[in-house]
């Protein structure tokens, strides 16, 4: 790591705080998650992040009624290091010590009756490592506005992400 401007770049990400101020103000909340770090210097370091939820209905479609089934997709952000197939035994190892019995096929009627707890996990085998993600990654802002043509980018996007990947490509 190395000095510039009032915050630390790691991995050749600089900390802009006034990105992350417009970020808070824009999408709605107070503070970030991980606390002494920029958002850009969090988003480099592993998660586990929920991407989408679905039991019951809500609103006009909602009823009287215990789901049969609830759904999530979760989301594994690797860094240099992280193995994917040993990062998704681990979730599924947590799931375990919660007293689940976790299963890769649809339950049968015999797991339903012989266990309170049962879980369908349905784990991606074409994951692969942080260190083998190519270096044609797109360039984004945090508006989501830049997946079109026409894309929209600001210059100062482009060069720091001009100086993260040299970072990485520096990187042992």
């Amino acid at each position: 790591m190395h000095q510039s401007g009032k915050k630390k770049i790691v991995f050749g990400v600089r900390g802009d705080t006034h990105v992350d101020e417009q970020m808070k103000a824009e999408l709605g909340f107070n503070a970030p998650e991980m606390q002494g770090l920029s958002l850009g210097e969090s988003i480099n370091l592993p998660s586990l992040n929920i991407n989408g939820i679905q039991s019951g209905n809500v609103g006009k479609l909602a009823s009287n009624q215990i789901p049969t089934y609830a759904t999530a997709v979760l989301d594994l952000r690797l860094v240099l290091g992280n193995d994917w197939k040993r990062q998704q035994q681990k979730v599924i190892d947590h799931i375990k010590v919660q007293g689940y019995h976790v299963t890769d096929k649809e339950p049968t009627e015999a797991e339903r009756k012989q266990y309170a707890k049962l879980i369908k996990v349905q784990a991606d085998n074409n994951g692969m490592n942080a260190q083998r993600t190519p270096m044609d990654l797109p360039i984004a802002n945090h508006d989501n506005n830049q997946h079109a043509e026409n894309e929209n980018i600001r210059l100062k996007n482009f060069f720091e992400a001009i100086e993260t990947m040299a970072a990485l490509m520096m990187m042992r």
